[in-house]
C-alpha cells in the first residue's frame, strides 16, 4: 500500500500534507500534486493525486514540467475508498463536495 511505510494509509484520520508528499515520492520515485475537496462535514480531505505519465510507455512515471497549484491546507483527511461512494444517492450527494 502506498505510504504505508510511513505510516500513511487510508483510515480517515488526519495527516500532515508535507508527509503525504513525501510518502508517495518516496514510494513512487517522482514529486505529486495534491488536490482537497471538502466533505460534507466542511473538512479537507485527500480528492486526487497528480502524476505525469511518460507518453511512450504509458507506464512510466516522470517528472512533470510543472504541476498545478492545488490549494490544501496543512492537514487533510485521508478516507479510505469503498463501494458504498457508489452508489447513486451517495454520488448525487458529491455535488455538495467542493474541490479546492
Amino acid at each position: 500500500m502506498v505510504g504505508s511505510i510511513a505510516g500513511i494509509v487510508p483510515n480517515g484520520r488526519l495527516y500532515q500534507l508535507v508527509e503525504i508528499k513525501k510518502a508517495l515520492k518516496h514510494e513512487l520515485g517522482a514529486v505529486v500534486g495534491i488536490r482537497c475537496s471538502t466533505n460534507l462535514e466542511r473538512e479537507f480531505q485527500l480528492y486526487e493525486v497528480y502524476v505525469c505519465i511518460d507518453k511512450v510507455d504509458a507506464t512510466s512515471l516522470i517528472p512533470c514540467s510543472s504541476l498545478p497549484d492545488f490549494k490544501c491546507p496543512d492537514e487533510i483527511r485521508f478516507l479510505a475508498f469503498n463501494l458504498q461512494m457508489l452508489k447513486k444517492d451517495v454520488i448525487s450527494n458529491s455535488h455538495n463536495l467542493q474541490v479546492e
